[in-house]
């Protein structure tokens, strides 16, 4: 009998477990914050201040809302959605025409939908997962996404060019940039300042020139229709000559550690819900303590969170 543990589905970025790169954005963003407040701010003259909190301070909460949406949103298609409220209704899914069928969330899907490994669901116009935000970016969240990241180079541009102008006052103005310091607390080196400044700069320097170039690539792929997956592919295929998604055979592409499947235009012989033996009910109290299922028995899930097919093999679905 051969065993297996089922993988749960990520409905949105905030879901267990958090992502290591998610961690450290909000790390640097606090960061940011601190510096900005105790170090950048304080140091500058009047005009600078009125200037740099207006647009600092407008572009970071305009950010945190960006993100918080798109991580939070649920970006996965919608006929999987309808087709787990059916099941967890204990309805039998209908006879319905569909586009395109995944064979591991064992369900029809739209015709660009993709399957993403890492979040274990198949997303609606999937563009890409991403790690900072611990989502998938798909047609849901794709224009937060592509808000967030313009509002970023704004935020990141704004610190790098008054982080900037500090380090030159640092040098040409020494004795007021010491009386500023003074003022805030006697027994502060200057030069502490100077390289927190210093790091504060480059880190933004360095996120702006990435973000820059991720923000560019977004107007292109616009401009030509495209998805990040879909430029993935046609750079591949210039390569390797990849399988027709028609193909009766697995197909799926790894973006760094995560697997994405790309699914059937072609529906298979028989349907889900014309099978012999129809799906086995399984609550998902099973899961809870990480029961262990025959896989031989199992077709499909009874829970919104949780989906899985035999006919795909244990080695493509829980890596």
């Amino acid at each position: 009998m051969k065993v297996i543990r089922i993988k749960p589905t990520r409905n949105h970025g905030l879901n267990a477990p958090i992502n290591i790169y998610q961690v450290l954005s909000w790390i640097v963003n606090l960061f940011n914050i601190i510096i900005s407040s105790l170090i950048l701010i304080p140091t500058m003259n009047l005009p600078s201040k009125i200037i740099y909190t207006i647009l600092y301070s407008t572009t970071q909460i305009i950010s945190i809302i960006y993100a918080y949406r798109a991580t939070i949103c649920d970006p996965t298609d919608p006929l999987l959605l309808s087709y787990r409220e059916k099941v967890k209704r204990g309805e039998r899914p209908e006879a319905v025409s569909y586009q395109a069928f995944c064979t591991i969330c064992n369900c029809n899907v739209s015709l660009k939908a993709k399957h993403c490994g890492q979040c274990n669901r198949c997303v609606d116009n999937f563009d890409h997962h991403c790690k900072w935000l611990n989502n998938c970016i798909g047609q849901k969240n794709y224009h937060l996404f592509t808000q967030l990241i313009a509002i970023l180079e704004i935020n990141m541009l704004t610190i790098t060019a008054f982080g900037l102008t500090q380090l030159c006052e640092y040098y040409v103005n020494y004795d007021e940039y010491v009386d500023k310091v003074s003022d805030i607390s006697s027994s502060i080196n200057p030069k502490s300042f100077l390289i927190l400044t210093f790091i504060v700069t480059i880190e933004a320097a360095i996120i702006a020139f990435l973000t820059a170039h991720l923000l560019a690539l977004h107007v292109w792929l616009k401009m030509k229709g495209m998805t990040t997956f879909e430029y993935i592919l046609s750079r591949r295929n210039k390569k390797q000559k990849l399988t027709q998604v028609g193909d009766a055979k697995d197909t799926t592409v790894n973006i760094g550690d995560h697997e994405i499947s790309y699914n059937y235009t072609e529906p298979p012989k028989t349907p889900l819900h014309e099978k012999k033996s129809f799906p086995e009910i399984i609550t998902e109290e099973q899961y809870a303590g990480g029961e262990e299922i025959d896989i031989s028995k199992l077709h499909t899930v009874l829970s919104p969170t949780f989906s899985h097919n035999t006919e795909r093999t244990t080695e493509n679905v829980f890596n």
